[in-house]
């Protein structure tokens, strides 16, 4: 906590020039005294700040100087710099009007080694764009939710941080009907709008706290992948997943939340794919491959 003041109050010194430890105090929310301890180690670090007393006195940084290698390391500022890349790629509020200036500030251009694009192929964002509203403003959003069973439901919730993992978009956020914290594939929201309930001010994930998905059961799998599907074993498996066999096949050991969209996930390879294990799914697999033939006939 004392590295990020003390690096604000450098930064604030940049373009305020001139501020008072009691400014400081208020801004920092700290007492007057941690504000001169502060000073004293910036000056302790080689940084030309000074205080001087009397009306017209204050805290100041000597003029003409830049915030360089005496504060931040190069590895330190590179990584300052992508951080804040990694926030207007999604469009944060401010980002890039801070990033060009702490670019600047470094004396580092500007590298774009990153894009997000939240939305599909036919271009439609805007319910990305209206969770992170609803993130960013504390408003609560109302939505149909299909779960792993294909059952909707209505739901309002307070989502608190848009979640990557596994390939997909989640959000966490605090479901009312359930009276807990909640974790949502945005796939399966639809109709989502923001919602009159007010946003609760306490409500927060703890680190420890277990997150509860809408499909608990996990389903174990192994799976065999003929050769020619190598494409499609690299872009969903990771390495730790894959054995290649001696024939070039691919055995694949994955584990899944079940659910209906397991199902159709293995059906999309088509023949190249066959369940070892477990036996249930094979059953399962024979059964729905024999009803969609009945369509057909």
């Amino acid at each position: 906590m004392q590295v990020n003041r003390l690096f604000q109050i450098v930064y604030l010194l940049l373009h305020k020039k001139k501020v008072t430890a009691k400014e400081l105090s208020n801004e920092f929310e700290v007492s007057v005294r941690t504000i001169y301890r502060d000073v004293e180690t910036l000056s302790s670090a080689g940084i030309p700040i000074f205080m001087s007393q009397g009306k017209g006195g204050g805290i100041e940084l000597l003029e003409d100087f830049v915030l360089d290698k005496t504060v931040l390391s190069e590895s330190e500022q590179t990584e300052i710099l992508s951080a804040l890349k990694g926030l207007s790629v999604v469009q944060e509020p401010d980002a890039d009007q801070l990033l060009s200036k702490m670019s600047h500030l470094f004396h580092k251009p500007q590298t774009n080694w990153i894009e997000i694009d939240f939305s599909d192929w036919s271009g439609n964002d805007e319910k990305y764009q209206l969770i992170k509203t609803a993130i960013l403003e504390k408003h609560t959003i109302a939505f149909s939710y299909f779960n792993s069973y294909g059952q909707k439901s209505s739901r309002i919730a307070a989502p608190l941080q848009l979640w990557f993992k596994g390939k997909t978009w989640y959000i966490k956020a605090f479901c009312f009907q359930k009276s807990e914290p909640r974790v949502f594939k945005i796939s399966r929201m639809k109709e989502v709008t923001l919602s009159d309930l007010p946003y609760p001010t306490d409500i927060v994930f703890s680190q420890n706290e277990p997150i509860i998905v809408e499909s608990r059961e996990v389903v174990s799998l192994t799976l065999y992948i003929q050769a020619n599907l190598a494409y499609r074993v690299y872009d969903d498996f990771e390495e730790n997943q894959i054995t290649i066999l001696p024939n070039g096949d691919f055995e694949i050991h994955v584990s899944y939340p079940h659910g209906e969209w397991v199902l159709g996930y293995l059906l999309s390879f088509g023949s190249g794919l066959k369940v070892l294990e477990p036996l249930w799914m094979q059953d399962l697999i024979k059964q729905t491959m024999q009803n969609a033939l009945t369509q057909y006939l």
